[in-house]
């Protein structure tokens, strides 16, 4: 029942290491014991550092990847090696209404893509996001969908720039309203 009981299991040479303290686990290298992995006590995978970081949310991430301080190691990189036209390297974003087949209703998010920045406080607000949302009524294998582009011009949200919508109809977005259809 202590949190400070654990028990490590080191290689051969002393190398390296996976240890379980409390109700944590990592994964560690090199004879340093350095840290590369942790699954913390939420059950978040952390990559590349010890403790959840809140980017473009307050929520923390149930998967975080850091890249390496000086940048010599990517943060996240996807690769197909598929002899043949496809499938490609894949990044794929999903919704379901209570249940992986739960069927979203019209205006429902399916899925969105943030960037955000450290502002001097944290890095939670959105400077543009790419959103994906339900366009119509989806059923029976039909997910009618639109794209918003959306960009911050200084404040604390990001506001829709241009969107494609489901019959494929692009509208630009201006200060003085929608641009174009």
């Amino acid at each position: 029942g202590d949190s400070n009981v654990g028990i490590t299991l080191k290689d051969r040479g002393g190398e390296g290491s996976v240890r379980a303290i409390g109700n944590e686990l990592t994964l560690n290298t090199s004879s340093s014991e350095t840290e590369r992995m942790r699954i913390s006590s939420i059950g978040n995978v952390l990559v590349g550092s010890s403790s959840s970081i809140e980017v473009a949310s307050s929520a923390e991430a149930q998967l975080q990847i850091q890249q390496a301080s000086d940048g010599s190691r990517l943060g996240l990189s996807l690769m197909s090696i598929f002899n043949g036209s496809g499938p490609a390297a894949i990044l794929a974003l999903g919704h379901g209404r209570g249940s992986t087949s739960g069927v979203l209703q019209d205006n429902d998010v399916i899925g969105n893509i943030r960037f955000a920045g450290g502002d001097g406080t944290d890095c939670q607000t959105i400077g543009a996001s790419i959103d994906c949302k339900v366009d119509g009524t989806p059923s029976g294998n039909v997910m009618p969908a639109l794209l918003t582009f959306n960009t911050n011009s200084g404040g604390a949200s990001a506001t829709e720039r241009m969107r494609i919508d489901a019959s494929g109809n692009v509208g630009i977005y201006r200060a003085c309203g929608l641009e174009g259809g």
